[in-house]
């Protein structure tokens, strides 16, 4: 027999083996997705994507016959069977990620980190952290781990923009800047440096908004409210503990039950909300804003409302940022549409019938 047929047998039995061993792998990759995606979100680090991929029998075989001889024991030796890749909003995060990989895993010390950048010079862009991992020895003995404690896997962590860029150039013949045409080769060199650059930016814009974020609380803490009204001098204004303290005793008065944490996506969309309606109303200051909110106007309005609602077996339960916004449309008009667009028909009656019961009394008092 040949050599190369020799070659061919062996392929085809290791092939055979990772065909079998191939469900165990694919639940290997599927645990230890979920536990990234467990550890990621315990943690303070927003994660935009984690993806998992077992390697296909089909291209298990495809790389042991390339690599003919490379691997003694392929199903030992070839790391990336089980991938995953984890994918951050932000370049500092990359490291963040990597600390939770480190707490969670084993990592082989000679391949963590491991960045193409350094070990290919010539490649276009920048690359992303890789981690060859396994099991710990205080997790491998777990019953829910225990068939998987032979098994390592290949970690990817990279930013949007990374993940971007690998996909686009992925699409480029050219892996290697020795291969590229030289006419080509300055436009793909500055558009991997402008890759680079906007994440860098992000990251620099994540700061200053965290660092005008504090500004803004700080000035409304000193009582400092003539500053202009927008998402983040809002969010500052309605964590004040005296604001927030005020609008919701005030809610709470008329009766509402005030949804909290447990409702931060309804929260969010209403604070945008809020902010879309008191613009469009015409209140550019937080100033302007803490008048309008007045705690004891705010009490007899939500009141009324409260009652209308009532009338109609609508529930009364809001955050303080959707009853604020109520209460903007039904004390200084509709605010062009916004309203409209935000807000159901049906809610939109209750608030135009309290609107119209606020204007009668208002001209029998003054009458």
């Amino acid at each position: 027999m040949s050599g190369r047929e020799g070659s061919a047998g062996e392929s085809r039995k290791w092939s055979a083996a990772y065909e079998r061993e191939y469900p165990r792998r694919e639940r290997f990759t599927r645990r230890l997705r979920d536990l990234l995606e467990e550890i990621t979100e315990r943690s303070s680090v927003d994660v935009a994507l984690i993806e998992k991929r077992t390697k296909s029998v089909a291209s298990f075989s495809e790389k042991i016959e390339r690599k003919s001889g490379k691997y003694p024991d392929p199903l030992r030796d070839i790391t990336d069977l089980s991938g995953i890749r984890i994918i951050t909003y932000y370049l500092e995060d990359v490291a963040r990620v990597g600390e939770l990989i480190r707490g969670a895993l084993t990592v082989d010390a000679f391949e963590a980190a491991l960045n193409s950048a350094e070990v290919s010079v010539d490649r276009f862009g920048y690359a992303s952290e890789h981690y060859i991992v396994r099991l710990g020895p205080d997790r491998s003995p777990l019953p829910e781990w225990t068939e998987f404690h032979d098994m390592r896997a290949e970690i990817q962590v990279r930013t949007v923009l990374q993940h971007a860029w690998s996909s686009v150039s992925h699409k480029v013949a050219y892996k290697r800047e020795a291969e590229v045409p030289l006419r080509l080769r300055r436009r793909l060199s500055r558009l991997s440096a402008l890759f680079e650059l906007a994440d860098e930016q992000f990251s620099q814009l994540r700061a200053d908004t965290a660092d005008l974020g504090s500004e803004y609380a700080h000035k409304v803490g000193e009582g400092d409210l003539g500053i202009l009204l927008d998402g983040l001098s809002l969010e500052a204004y309605l964590r004040s503990p005296q604001v927030h303290g005020d609008l919701t005793a005030a809610a709470q008065a008329a009766g509402w039950e005030i949804l909290g944490a447990e409702a931060e996506k309804i929260k969010d969309q209403d604070t945008r909300d809020l902010l879309s309606i008191a613009l469009d109303l015409g209140i550019g200051k937080v100033s302007q804003l803490d008048t309008a909110l007045n705690p004891d106007d705010l009490a007899r309005v939500l009141g009324e409302l409260g009652a209308e609602h009532e009338r109609n077996a609508m529930a009364l339960r809001a955050t303080i940022e959707d009853l604020s916004a109520r209460f903007l449309v039904i004390t200084l008009g509709r605010g062009g549409g916004v309203a409209e667009r935000t807000y159901s028909q049906r809610a939109r009656r209750a608030m135009e019938a309290v609107r119209s019961r606020l204007r009668t009394d208002g001209s029998e008092s003054g009458t």
